[in-house]
């Protein structure tokens, strides 16, 4: 059975992540993009490195097609979090 949440799941769930945050975090200090922005790249790596290339994954497009999907959309969240850091680092932010 697959597993699925609505939005309003998902934006309690990133509310209450939030909250638990240490005091005085500043998620968007120069440093704390910069590692996301890093760790976006990692996982996106291990991800074709792990799953999309191998022979399994490969031989079944209902494997295949979901991988493929996911390895899209963190290539489009590591491309936003760098715009997000982009932004920071232009004169007068």
């Amino acid at each position: 059975m697959a597993i699925s949440y609505t939005d309003e799941e998902i934006e309690e769930a990133r509310q209450e992540a939030l909250e638990s945050l240490p005091e005085g975090t500043e998620p968007d200090a120069e440093f704390a993009v910069h590692e996301a922005l890093d760790r976006a790249y990692i996982v996106l790596e291990f991800l074709e490195m792990t799953l999309m290339n191998h022979q399994t994954i490969i031989a079944h497009p209902e494997f295949y097609n979901p991988i493929h999907k996911m390895h899209t959309q963190l290539f489009n969240l590591y491309q936003e979090i760098g715009n997000l850091r982009w932004e920071k680092d232009k004169p007068g932010s």
